[in-house]
């Protein structure tokens, strides 16, 4: 099954309003078995999405990077895009590899912030 251009237009009106829950809330609603699991990493209200969470600051940490509210913020509104872009044939569920590779920010250490042109929201450290 694929969405229709009327839902990938819905879809992108939320990407570009920056609209993280109403994404996946609409991905979910269209029957997307990924939303939910990313809608808890959004709103940090499940064990997975706090998981996850926890897991970005640690490694970074790990790096001796501080990640501020705003980057992790800047952060998923990245995965958002690059979700919506990879859903650009219009799939509603993604392959377990897509979503990983728009995970996967470019650098050895997988720190989205040690490489600091891998991803837009790290590139100013606090």
């Amino acid at each position: 099954m694929t969405l229709n251009s009327i839902q990938m237009m819905k879809l992108e009106e939320l990407v570009q309003k920056g609209d993280r829950i109403g994404y996946y809330t609409l991905l979910s609603e269209y029957g997307d078995s990924y939303a939910s699991l990313a809608s808890g990493v959004v709103r940090n209200d499940t064990f997975a999405g706090a998981v996850a969470n926890a897991y970005l600051l640690n490694v970074a940490a790990d790096t001796s990077v501080t990640i501020s509210n705003a980057q992790l913020a800047d952060i998923g509104l990245e995965l958002m895009a690059a979700d919506f872009a990879a859903r650009s044939g219009g799939a509603i569920n993604l392959s377990v590899s897509a979503i990983r590779e728009y995970h996967i920010f470019g650098t050895e250490s997988g720190n989205p912030c040690s490489d600091p042109t891998s991803v837009r929201s790290c590139r100013s450290q606090t």
